[in-house]
């Protein structure tokens, strides 16, 4: 505290403002787990009331990351609180519990704790506003474009939406647009990368191999762009590397091959395969030779892919290798 002595102002040091500081952190430390202290003994007692409630927003507000808070609230709403409401009243608490979600958000938008109970409120609303939700989460993703839990709340509710509809194809293309302009908003924002590659197996499902090809081609251009923009960065990499198994292509039978008195027979294919099904094998007469495929490791660093086949109709080999 600053006097005027004779004149002469006393300002405090660095010392005495440090220790000021530290004795006000120390009263609100003291009341901050008073609180703590008290809500686990109300917990512990089993008094699920509102005035409980109350104790984990007070302590939630200072620390909206308390997990363990957030499981006493949902216990006290479960337990104690909602069993003796009907539906509408039900309805209206976890109406505020969305509010009060909307009030602690802006101190950490990236609380894991928070965002999971927001979706325990949706999941036992009798009836949510899943386009409300939408309309936020894009409110959200428009302030920050990196927060992963934002994204991982839209996939959430994107989820429930599609639920509701008869046919997901337009909702699919519009979020696979979504992320169109996101990336190219920053090409960086492994975030929505990420939930692309969430949606694109959707957009594919019902194209032919020609569609299908087409719009691998457009991802590949896409990637280009990004490593070109921002060749250091390793967002688009990761898509890059989880798109080429997603793309169609050419895979060319370089040759088979069998070796006499073993009944093994070798097919070489000029790039890695996944087979859909069996391996069809027909002896000299076209008589389907059943069996079934098994992939086969190579034994060295090789370009080509290896499977097994086991055939039943052979009398002294059931093996057949197939590289």
């Amino acid at each position: 505290m600053s006097s005027n002595v004779h004149g002469v102002k006393k300002v405090k040091t660095n010392e005495e403002l440090a220790q000021a500081r530290k004795q006000k952190e120390a009263v609100k430390i003291k009341e901050y787990n008073d609180l703590v202290s008290r809500c686990k003994e109300e917990v512990e007692a089993k008094h699920f009331e509102f005035s409980t409630l109350r104790l984990t927003s007070d302590i939630l507000q200072l620390n909206p990351d308390y997990y363990t808070i957030w499981n006493y609230r949902r216990e006290i709403l479960l337990q104690g609180i909602f069993p003796t409401m009907d539906e509408e009243a039900k309805q209206q608490v976890l109406q505020q519990e969305l509010e009060f979600f909307m009030q602690l958000i802006r101190i950490n938008p990236k609380s894991y704790s928070m965002w999971n109970h927001r979706r325990w409120c949706l999941s036992v609303m009798s009836k949510p506003d899943w386009q409300q939700e939408f309309k936020l989460v894009g409110k959200m993703l428009d302030l920050d474009a990196r927060n992963f839990h934002g994204w991982s709340y839209r996939r959430n509710v994107v989820a429930n939406i599609r639920e509701q509809q008869l046919d997901t194809k337009e909702i699919d293309t519009k979020e696979f647009e979504y992320t169109s302009t996101k990336i190219k908003q920053s090409f960086s924002n492994y975030s929505a990368w990420h939930y692309r590659s969430k949606v694109l197996p959707s957009i594919l499902k019902d194209m032919t191999d020609e569609e299908r090809t087409a719009v691998g081609k457009k991802e590949l251009d896409l990637i280009k762009n990004a490593l070109y923009t921002e060749p250091d960065d390793q967002s688009a990499w990761l898509y890059y590397w989880w798109l080429v198994g997603r793309v169609p292509s050419h895979v060319q039978i370089v040759g088979a091959y069998s070796v006499s008195k073993t009944q093994f027979l070798f097919v070489v294919f000029d790039d890695e395969v996944q087979l859909a099904g069996d391996i069809a094998v027909q002896d000299e007469q076209n008589n389907k030779v059943n069996g079934s495929c098994y992939f086969q490791p190579p034994t060295m660093p090789s370009p080509l892919h290896s499977w097994m086949m086991k055939h039943w109709q052979f009398s002294f080999s059931n093996w057949i290798q197939v590289a």
